[in-house]
């Protein structure tokens, strides 16, 4: 038989804290490298500084991947507090419930 184990809970929300951060910095690394990457290799057929034109696709594109990157982190915060939060129901309603049944 399977019991509440409130250390899931709040485990589980620590490793979606740690996987939210991780997915702002990589969003915003992988838009970056792919803008660099595409200004890098339009670069090329338009006979312009290829180190400039990686720039100028890392930058926006790096910015893009940091906006969605922080959209998606917020969602995983928000599943994380909203664990946090059915804990600290399950909590007060039990001591609620001793206080009830003990006095």
């Amino acid at each position: 038989m399977v019991t509440y184990n409130p250390t899931i809970l709040k485990k589980d929300a620590d490793r979606l804290y740690f996987r939210a951060n991780m997915m702002i910095v990589l969003a915003t690394l992988i838009g970056g490298g792919l803008g660099a990457g595409a200004g890098y290799w339009l670069a090329g057929p338009a006979q312009l500084d290829p180190t400039m034109c990686a720039g100028f696709g890392g930058l926006p594109l790096g910015a893009l991947g940091f906006m969605v990157g922080t959209e998606w982190a917020f969602l995983l915060k928000l599943k994380a507090q909203t664990a946090l939060c059915q804990d600290e129901i399950e909590v007060n309603t039990r001591v609620a419930a001793v206080q009830r049944n003990g006095a």
